[in-house]
């Protein structure tokens, strides 16, 4: 396999990820086996990449530790407005030009701020929790896929605490705890959890990169460093 190494990609491309996704598409027109690799977490990745004509070509480190690789998961939805109001009786409030909604309980207490990524609301991109004081305190973010794929847990000032990773059934893949006793939180480590019966710890984010290329790389394989700075 030839896999072409970058960051991210995203609704729009750098002349970095235009170039591989044209080396990418030269290489299917050769018959040569090839993909993008991104190192960066991006529930998005997979609307992403059919966007750019690179369906199931394009994967993530965390798409591959969350085990959600594109050949391996279908795109669910989920009526969440009707759950909502028919099975847990709150309240939608609709924001006005948005694909958006502030959710109420019965009390009339405000839960939920939910963003959604279609004007069907069937695909949730984020929701956003709150306690009785309208302080955020958790944030889930949902694959362009129709799964929970990571929940942020917030602090203080929205200051991320602990994120944690599922797989498309919602069981815990990755987590990664911080520490906001300073100005600038950092990285106080990264469990990746039940990876092949067993869990592995790590210090930083390097250490999981280098660990992820470890396990997908065989023999036979080609590496091109396409965002060397970050990757090489």
């Amino acid at each position: 396999m030839y896999y072409f190494v970058g960051t991210g990609l995203g609704q729009k491309v750098t002349g970095i990820e235009k170039a591989q996704l044209n080396r990418l598409s030269l290489f299917k027109e050769a018959g040569l086996p090839a993909k993008c690799v991104y190192v960066n977490y991006n529930p998005r990745l997979d609307g992403n990449s059919k966007r750019f004509g690179a369906q199931n070509q394009c994967f993530s480190m965390y798409d591959f530790f969350q085990e959600v690789m594109p050949e391996t998961v279908t795109t669910i939805t989920h009526d969440w407005r009707h759950y909502w109001e028919a099975t847990c009786h709150f309240k939608l409030v609709r924001v006005t030009d948005a694909n958006d909604y502030r959710i109420f309980d019965t009390d009339g207490n405000y839960l939920m701020y939910a963003h959604f990524v279609d004007s069907d609301f069937q695909l949730l991109d984020y929701v956003n929790y709150f306690d009785m004081q309208h302080v955020k305190i958790r944030r889930e973010f949902y694959d362009d896929r129709g799964f929970l794929s990571r929940t942020s847990f917030l602090v203080k000032h929205q200051e991320v605490h602990t994120e944690v990773y599922y797989n498309a059934h919602g069981q815990v893949k990755l987590i990664k705890q911080y520490d906001i006793s300073k100005p600038e939180p950092s990285l106080r480590q990264i469990i990746l959890k039940d990876y092949h019966q067993r869990d592995y710890f790590f210090e930083t984010e390097q250490e999981l990169q280098t660990f992820f290329f470890d396990e997908l790389a065989s023999a036979d394989d080609v590496y091109f460093c396409d965002r060397n700075r970050q990757t090489g």
